[in-house]
C-alpha cells in the first residue's frame, strides 16, 4: 500500500478555494481502480493547515495517478500553500487493527514474550 500525504498552509483567504479543488476531484479519484480512500482534514491554529491524503493499493497505481489530469488538479491546490507544503509518499507493508491491541494487552502474550 502507498499513502500520499500533502500538508499545506492556508492564510484563510484561500481555504475555500483549496477545499473546493480537493472536493471537486475526490469522487473521481475515489472511483479510480486502486484507490482505497481519500481523507481531507483541517487543523486550526494561527494558520489553517489542510491535510490531504490518498491511500493506494500499490506503487504502480499511485504512479499512474500521478500522471493523470486529476493529480494536476491536486497539485494546483497544493501550489496555493502559503508556506512550502509537506509532501510525503509512504509505503505501508502491513496494517493491523484490534488484534495488535489484544495481543499487546493480553497478559498471556506478555508471558510468551
Amino acid at each position: 500500500m502507498m499513502l500520499f500525504t500533502a500538508r499545506i498552509t492556508s492564510d484563510r483567504s484561500n481555504i475555500e478555494e483549496i477545499l473546493d479543488i480537493f472536493s471537486s476531484v475526490r469522487g473521481q479519484i475515489s472511483a479510480t481502480s486502486g484507490c482505497m480512500g481519500i481523507r481531507i482534514c483541517r487543523e486550526y491554529a494561527d494558520e489553517v493547515i489542510i491535510v490531504y491524503q490518498e491511500m493506494w493499493q500499490s506503487r504502480e497505481r499511485i504512479v499512474k495517478h500521478i500522471c493523470s489530469p486529476l493529480f494536476r488538479s491536486i497539485m494546483a491546490a497544493i501550489d496555493m500553500s502559503v508556506k512550502p507544503p509537506e509532501i510525503r509518499f509512504s509505503t505501508i507493508e502491513k496494517a493491523e487493527g484490534m488484534e495488535l491491541i489484544r495481543e499487546v494487552l493480553d497478559p498471556r502474550s506478555q508471558e510468551r514474550a
